[in-house]
């Protein structure tokens, strides 16, 4: 019989969204936080619905009795070192215990003595290990075994790596380790800005952030990079619907399926999370690639208000960079893709290659997914270059201090 795959869903604090799950089934757990605690998390606070810490129990208990598990995101990589100061060391404690007895039933976590200080006062208490700490080795996740995790979110450069990825599955088989893969999500790959993001996000979604907006100045850099060269859509390491075939192969050949796919986004509407589940539940999709990879579109997102944002930053850069959200003029013809896979499958070297648009003189360079951007991408010539240069306007007002009022 053939195994169906388990996905972990972000959730919105939409109750209904709960049901919709539930009928369409395949749903391991659902993830998700506050939008600001004591710890803080993957997103910043003013992209996040504004959830009361009493209601978490509520919405624990509707996820239960759909019987789906709830993960509690603990994914801060940076406390700013307070962790290791009485008070709040006895802040988190209580935090803890907070969420336990709310019955959530796992913590992910990024930081080490995080992960360490719920293991060694609650045991019970199931540990995540976040994509944020970029896991891709068997070394690695037998450090972090022995730090007590039981799920490990793997950086996502292993999604297209199946040998390597094999042999984690077969080494997991073992010590009962949970694997998942971040599968919906556009970060370039082998991404050089995704520690600084996370240590960014991480501060802008704890307690002492003061700020109501915040800058996602990494997401327009790696939009400026993307954006100029649109194979780097193509080469981001997501994982088709249609392509979930292979994993599944890769889930044969070493006898383990103890392996579930993450769904994005968070500050996702309800409509846009069940779009995407149906899609993988089916492993298959038509239409635009885009409309399931890339969440952060205005069309996709939850109406967040946002207040104060004048007192911080001038009207004309936060109008541009609102203008980013919408992505409409570009396609990425999801069924063109077919077979795109297969050279990695094949032969996989991106390890020791750099990805190239065909132009560079270096030495060890790759066109191959510049060759399928061309075969399946369209685009309106005249937007993308607005685009361009509502970037480079956004990108050089911040770092000459004009974004500020």
């Amino acid at each position: 019989m053939e195994k169906r795959m388990k996905f972990d869903m972000a959730y919105n604090f939409d109750l209904e969204l709960l049901e919709e799950l539930k009928k369409i089934g395949n749903v391991h757990s659902v993830f998700a936080k506050i939008n600001r605690d004591i710890i803080g998390g993957g997103r910043p606070s003013a992209a996040l619905p504004n959830i009361e810490q009493e209601e978490l129990k509520h919405h624990v208990r509707k996820a239960h009795e759909a019987g789906i598990k709830f993960n509690y995101l603990l994914n801060s990589v940076c406390m700013d070192n307070n962790e290791l100061k009485k008070d709040f060391f006895f802040a988190v404690n209580n935090y803890l215990k907070q969420l336990i007895d709310l019955g959530v039933d796992s913590v992910t976590v990024a930081n080490p003595f995080l992960c360490d200080m719920i293991k060694r006062n609650y045991p019970n208490l199931e540990i995540c290990l976040s994509v944020n700490t970029r896991v891709h080795t068997i070394q690695q996740i037998h450090y972090w075994e022995q730090f007590g995790v039981n799920e490990i979110t793997l950086d996502q450069i292993v999604n297209r790596n199946f040998d390597e990825l094999e042999k984690i599955l077969k080494y997991t088989k073992k010590t009962g380790t949970r694997i998942r893969l971040f599968a919906n999500n556009i970060c370039l790959h082998d991404c050089p800005l995704r520690t600084y993001h996370g240590l960014s996000n991480s501060h802008a979604s704890q307690d002492s952030c003061g700020l109501k907006e915040h800058l996602h100045y990494y997401y327009y850099k790696c939009s400026k990079m993307k954006m100029e060269h649109l194979e780097k859509l193509i080469s981001a390491t997501w994982i088709r619907p249609d392509d979930l075939h292979y994993y599944r192969e890769v889930m044969q050949k070493a006898d383990n399926y103890n392996l579930v796919f993450k769904l994005a986004e968070r500050s996702s509407t309800s409509a846009y999370l069940i779009k995407i589940l149906r899609a993988y539940n089916e492993e298959h999709y038509e239409g635009n690639l885009m409309d399931i990879i890339y969440a952060v579109q205005g069309k996709n997102l939850l109406p967040i208000e946002q207040t104060q944002v004048s007192q911080y930053y001038k009207p004309e850069i936060m109008n541009k960079i609102k203008s980013l959200y919408n992505l409409d003029w570009l396609y990425i013809d999801n069924r063109a893709l077919d077979g795109f896979l297969e050279g990695f499958r094949e032969h996989y070297n991106c390890d020791h290659k750099i990805c190239s648009d065909g132009k560079s003189r270096e030495r060890n360079t790759c066109t191959y997914c510049k060759a399928w951007a061309d075969k399946c991408i369209k685009y309106d010539k005249e937007k993308k270059m607005q685009y361009e240069h509502n970037l480079d306007d956004i990108l050089e007002a911040i770092q000459k201090g004009d974004v500020f009022n």
